[in-house]
């Protein structure tokens, strides 16, 4: 698991929904109408935007991001460093057993692809193909998360407009103001931290 992104997620949450019972009613703070208008207009924009295969994908990518697992560069020239003296030593096919042991599905291909007598030219073209379509595929889910983050202000913001006509269209009804008004700025603020970082909230 990326430990950054868990330990930032919590103190952020942590924080916020701390600040929010310091000040006492947190039921307050939860509107469903805002949160399908930030949610739902969320989705149908990245809808729009992506395929139907890269959205229903994004469950996928999550999973990436919070339990990916990182390879250590150095571990990994070790690796081939060692293979590389014990094909010298007993050859290539020496290898194969070696090749099953690894967790790192691109080198194991790579070793997999030498051991089989492939030409050197071919596997590095076949290697270079797979890390473009890897990069690619990384690519499209970072533009729909970054996509998602500009997407949602844009509907926290057709909330509050929403939510200042159904205020503006009933003045004389006290109980019509209040939660025109609540809805308005609830959906401003999970619009807001929907966002991406760096984002502004509308009209900021």
């Amino acid at each position: 698991m990326d430990l950054g992104t868990l330990i930032g997620l919590i103190v952020g949450i942590t924080l916020i929904g701390g600040a929010i019972i310091l000040e006492g009613d947190a039921y307050m703070y939860v509107s469903m109408t805002s949160l399908m208008i930030v949610l739902g207009g969320t989705l149908a924009a990245t809808m729009v935007s992506f395929s139907l295969g890269e959205v229903a994908n994004v469950f996928r990518l999550l999973k990436v991001a919070f339990f990916g697992k990182t390879t250590d560069p150095d571990e990994t020239t070790y690796t081939l460093v060692d293979f590389a003296e014990k094909a010298r030593r007993e050859g290539l096919l020496a290898l194969e057993e070696e090749v099953e042991g690894l967790d790192n599905e691109f080198l194991k291909k790579g070793v997999q692809l030498v051991v089989d007598g492939t030409d050197p030219q071919l596997v590095r073209n076949i290697m270079e193909t797979k890390i473009t379509f890897v990069e690619e595929r990384h690519r499209k889910g970072q533009e729909m998360f970054t996509n998602m983050g500009t997407f949602s202000p844009a509907f926290g913001m057709i909330g509050t407009l929403i939510g200042l006509i159904r205020m503006l269209a009933d003045l004389e009804d006290p109980e019509a103001i209040g939660s025109g008004m609540a809805t308005a700025l609830l959906t401003t603020l999970y619009g807001t931290l929907f966002a991406k970082p760096g984002f502004p909230a509308p009209g900021w």
